[in-house]
């Protein structure tokens, strides 16, 4: 029951030594047994993500300025008198 162990480099719980995923964070360690490895490695689905995530807010935003613009471009109504003394006068 010797069995070393080292803290966590994500969520500084101690975990054993030869652990490939840390039992309280779930993220996965280094096979170097030191601290602090692997902490600025990103996984192919974290990246897949983030590019998802950019992805959708430029869709987004240019949706947004379409309607925008289809917005700014539509006539203005005329207003509601002009309207009731044009069908007074056709009475």
């Amino acid at each position: 029951m010797g069995q070393e162990r080292r803290k966590c480099p994500f969520c500084e719980e101690v975990v054993l030594d030869n652990a490939t995923v840390c039992h309280y964070c779930g993220r996965e360690l280094s096979s170097t047994g030191g601290e602090g490895g692997g902490g600025g490695q990103r996984t192919t689905w974290q990246t897949v993500r983030t590019f998802l995530i950019i992805v959708v807010v430029a869709i987004a935003l240019i949706a947004l300025v379409f309607v925008i613009q289809r917005l700014l471009a539509r006539p203005a109504p005329p207003p509601v008198m002009a309207i009731l003394e044009g069908h007074l006068a056709t009475v």
